[in-house]
């Protein structure tokens, strides 16, 4: 474990909240979008600490966490202020294969998190790949980094995001209702069938897009799950 210093603290939404980190050399260790640290408080009765994936893309000048507050190691994260310090890990785990494939990612809520990363760093190294994002949170305000992602659906003609809003029967147009129906999107948007699917979000929300996915005939080889517990 190495200290790390919060640079800045960015509020998402009401309960999602950005910290930027910064080691004791001012930058970060390296790593490849989509993984994740452990961060040790030694006074909370958690000996190993608890995972929480970067946002932050490996060309980001500090290591970036979105934390949604949901237990206590997420609520001692919230209250953290700039100048504070925190243990973590090396980074670590394997959600993006870095293939050149075109690329579907599927975040539910927080899941987010993983994927805006690997968004981020596959459109920098790689303008022209083929990425749509299927994003589905409770309303419009629980929508992390929307005003980003909308920045670079406009920047990349090849990057498109859906925004799925599940308790907002009137949200505006720009947002689809309800849960993401995997059949439906993937006859209205037609991904191109090279595409790997990336899904991040809660264990439920992971297995059932898995499960629509798979029934909608997409092979095992080419989707890639995290959960969030």
């Amino acid at each position: 474990m190495e200290k790390y210093k919060v640079m800045k603290v960015v509020r998402e939404t009401p309960d999602v909240v950005t910290l930027y980190l910064a080691d004791t050399r001012g930058g970060h260790a390296d790593f490849v979008a989509g993984q994740y640290v452990t961060v040790l408080f030694p006074d909370l009765d958690v000996p190993g600490g608890k995972a929480y994936s970067i946002s932050s893309t490996p060309s980001d000048p500090h290591l970036a966490l979105t934390v949604k507050k949901i237990g206590v190691y997420s609520t001692r994260l919230h209250e953290l202020r700039e100048g504070d310090e925190l243990l973590v890990s090396q980074p670590y785990g394997f959600l993006n294969p870095q293939f050149s494939d075109p690329i579907v990612a599927i975040a539910g809520g927080i899941g987010i998190s993983p994927l805006i990363s690997i968004i981020r760093d596959t459109l920098e190294r790689d303008p022209m790949r083929e990425i749509q994002l299927w994003y589905s949170c409770r309303t419009p305000a629980d929508i992390a980094f929307e005003r980003k992602l909308d920045e670079l659906a406009s920047r990349y003609e090849q990057f498109r995001v859906e925004y799925f809003v599940t308790r907002d029967d009137d949200a505006g147009s720009k947002y689809h209702r309800g849960r993401i129906d995997v059949a439906k999107t993937l006859r209205r948007l037609k991904p191109d069938p090279a595409s790997l699917y990336l899904i991040c979000g809660r264990e439920s929300f992971a297995g059932d897009i898995w499960r629509a996915l798979t029934a909608a005939e997409v092979m095992d080889n080419k989707i890639a799950t995290e959960t969030f517990f």
